[in-house]
């Protein structure tokens, strides 16, 4: 197996893990590549760009976990959409649920445009419903007041 030079591209490439460093929290010299301190248990691998151990070259920045972002559709909001055209009222408690998710998630919860059209949509038919029933009721008590002669 053959040693990489220091001035390899691949030795530049990974940077400050091919120098050894003391650690910054008990000043114990560490390994070259060690994650953690032997002595205090430090994370080395961790440290912040800015905040780097004596040591490292300055130009070569630590090592970055970059974390993937999920990003996901609101339950609620799809469910909310769908039953606003079925049961306005499931509707609209499903839909302002949905909304309430997506504005708390931190843009990690989309469906947020589903969810209002849920909430307007659910309103105009529980608008509706109420008109009807309010002119059934006046239909109905008009009918019993008639007088026939």
């Amino acid at each position: 197996m053959t040693q990489k030079r220091r001035d390899s591209p691949c030795a530049a490439r990974v940077g400050w893990y091919h120098h050894a460093m003391p650690c910054p929290k008990c000043g114990t010299a560490t390994t070259p590549g060690a994650a953690f301190c032997a002595v205090c248990g430090i994370n080395l691998a961790a440290q912040m760009p800015g905040q780097m151990p004596t040591g490292f070259p300055s130009s070569i920045p630590p090592p970055v976990m970059v974390m993937p972002s999920v990003r996901r559709t609101s339950g609620m909001a799809i469910a909310g959409f769908v039953l606003s055209f079925v049961c306005s009222l499931l509707g609209l408690i499903f839909s302002i649920m949905g909304h309430n998710e997506c504005k708390r998630s931190e843009g990690m919860v989309d469906g947020d445009g589903l969810a209002i059209a849920g909430i307007v949509i659910s309103a105009i038919g529980l608008l509706i419903w109420i008109i009807y029933i309010v002119a059934i009721i006046a239909v109905v008590g008009s009918a019993h007041h008639t007088h026939y002669y």
